[in-house]
């Protein structure tokens, strides 16, 4: 008999919970996850994987299993933060989904992985710039924080994952993924909301030549990470020339996201770019990277697109997807309407900043005028009683 699941996070206000498939009548359902509307759900049926969500509307995607769909499980458990689920598929091989949405597969897993890592640090050394101190917001399967140890010169990772089960997890039945990297002398693991991480005055977090926010999607625990006050926290926490890397969703998905995100960002940061990575079990075959740099200390911008000169893939070990020519393809394979998206929000927040330097500076002047006209009155023997 066929077996359903279903999880849930949070709705956004725009779409009605009715566009979620429901499980069969006669399959118990589990727990719900802590959040109270249903965004995402997954279903085992007939030897497939589903997942449905809101994120994507009208469209679903499955997998078929390496056999039945109980035998298939490998682990399946419910946190604080989100619902884990571990199974092993016939084509992907082992596949993490958290609260029912796909985010690792052994078949593709290190499309995302490598850009995730060697992107923001190829782009560092465009500069000049060595990364010696790097920061992992979330990444609690270990494959960026695998890639990322990679790299010689990078002496100190941070890695700050808000739930812990998910490392314990990962530890277990993805050590053919991470390959140990947990176990590395140079990682520092910190079980902590990195909203709180990031912004808090007492935090001891300091500055980091790379900041990687590998973070799930823009809703329930992981909403905060995408607001302007964390981009400038991130900002802040950016040594000079460092380079900040998010996952910035599918453009094919939801046009405004992409864009918003870059005109959030373009406020913050002294460059914005945003490139495309193919990932076939991701929604669309595709996900967004979105980097943010800082001024060097001498106040300089440079290209962080440009990852054919540093020759800094060279030192890169078993890469399957990244080099210097992916590098540059990530933001020259970005869809026409999309670049045009982009272009617009950051000439739209540069107008912006116009404005408000202009006002400002008006402002300026209303107050120097007031207070002379001020001036002038008391001198004529004005009073104030």
């Amino acid at each position: 008999m066929a077996n359903a699941i279903t999880h849930h996070a949070v709705t956004p206000p725009s779409a009605p919970p009715s566009t979620l498939p429901s499980a069969p009548p006669s399959t118990p359902q589990p727990s719900q996850s802590p959040s109270s509307s249903p965004i995402s759900s997954y279903s085992f049926n007939s030897g497939w994987f589903t997942e449905s969500s809101l994120l994507w509307p009208g469209q679903r995607f499955s997998l078929s299993l390496d056999g039945h769909s109980l035998t298939s499980i490998l682990h399946n458990s419910t946190t604080p933060y989100q619902s884990i689920l571990i199974f092993r598929s016939s084509h992907y091989g082992i596949v993490l989904c958290l609260d029912g949405v796909i985010q690792v597969t052994e078949r593709d897993e290190f499309a995302y992985a490598e850009c995730m890592a060697h992107t923001p640090i190829t782009a560092c050394a465009a500069n000049g710039g060595v990364t010696k101190r790097v920061l992992i917001i979330g990444g609690g399967d270990g494959c960026v924080l695998r890639e990322v140890l990679k790299h010689r010169d990078v002496e100190e990772v941070v890695v700050v994952e808000i739930d812990e089960e998910i490392i314990k997890v990962a530890r277990t039945y993805l050590s053919g993924l991470h390959k140990g990297a947990f176990d590395d002398e140079r990682v520092e693991i910190i079980t902590q909301d990195a909203f709180e991480f990031i912004m808090s005055p007492t935090s001891t977090a300091g500055t980091f030549d790379v900041i990687i926010n590998d973070t799930s999607d823009p809703c329930g625990p992981s909403a905060q990470l995408y607001s302007p006050d964390f981009f400038r926290s991130l900002y802040s926490r950016l040594n000079p020339g460092g380079v900040v890397c998010s996952q910035s969703e599918s453009c094919w998905l939801n046009r405004t996201f992409a864009a918003d995100m870059v005109a959030a960002s373009a406020s913050v940061y002294d460059m914005v770019e945003y490139g495309i990575i193919q990932i076939p079990s991701y929604p669309t075959g595709g996900l967004g990277v979105m980097l943010g740099a800082k001024k060097t200390g001498k106040g300089e911008i440079w290209d962080v697109r440009d990852g054919l000169k540093t020759g800094k893939t060279r030192d890169l070990e078993g890469c399957k997807y990244y080099d210097g020519k992916v590098h540059r393809a990530l933001f020259d394979g970005v869809p026409r309407f999309a670049r045009e998206d982009i272009r617009r929000a950051k000439r739209g927040r540069l107008e912006e900043e116009e404005e408000e330097e202009e006002e400002e500076e008006e402002d300026g002047e209303s107050v120097i005028v007031e207070e002379e006209e001020g001036e002038g009155e008391k001198g004529e023997g004005c009073m104030v009683s």
